[in-house]
């Protein structure tokens, strides 16, 4: 099959930006309904967890807070970044912080853990620990969702070379990752870019 010319290729790129601007004028006004409270009881209590060591030196999780949340699930990119800013502020925080967020397979939340804060980004590329802690709250989908306090959501090289060590290890562990959505004055999603492929949201 011969490839798309490049008159072609632009009325793709244009059906495609036409598709996900739809996509998200749709999810803002779900938020703008849930931020008036008009979406009903469907609510979804959000944890946060931390991980310890009991005294064999095993991980278990440990209840920080729990929250209740306006959204029954968080089945996109719009959806997710907006409960990390409802919840954990990522759009004001002067510093950078990244979340894992643990799902199943209805998309609603398992537990949120707070991987890292400030310049130590050596959590988010402990494999094990981020898959210890998914594995511990039974969840077999997740997503990571991270700040640039500059405002300026593109991924830095660091961002694509951390996304790709998690891709590969999902892979193996066969639990879907959903998303890498990186937040700034607007936000990047990985998987709306296609960096990230497979399962969708």
């Amino acid at each position: 099959q011969s490839l798309p010319n490049e008159s072609q290729a632009v009325c793709l790129a244009t059906a495609c930006d036409k598709i996900i601007t739809h996509a998200r004028q749709k999810e803002k006004r779900i938020i703008r309904n849930i931020q008036k409270g008009n979406w009903g009881d469907d609510r979804m209590k959000i944890r946060k967890y931390n991980l310890e060591l009991d005294k064999n030196k095993h991980p278990f999780l440990v209840k920080e807070c729990e929250t209740n949340y306006n959204v029954d699930i968080l089945n996109t990119p719009l959806l997710i970044a907006d409960m990390a800013n409802s919840l954990y502020r990522l759009d004001k925080q002067a510093e950078e912080y990244c979340y894992l967020i643990a799902l199943n397979t209805k998309c609603r939340v398992l537990g949120t853990f707070e991987l890292a804060h400030g310049n130590d980004k050596s959590s988010i590329t402990d494999c094990k620990g981020i898959f210890t802690r998914i594995l511990l709250t039974g969840a077999n989908s997740f997503a990571l969702i991270h700040n640039h306090p500059s405002g300026d959501a593109t991924p830095s090289k660091d961002d694509f070379y951390i996304t790709e060590k998690i891709k590969k290890s999902s892979e193996i562990m066969n639990i879907d990752f959903l998303d890498h959505i990186i937040i700034g004055d607007q936000f990047y999603s990985m998987r709306e870019t296609c960096f990230l492929q497979g399962k969708q949201i």
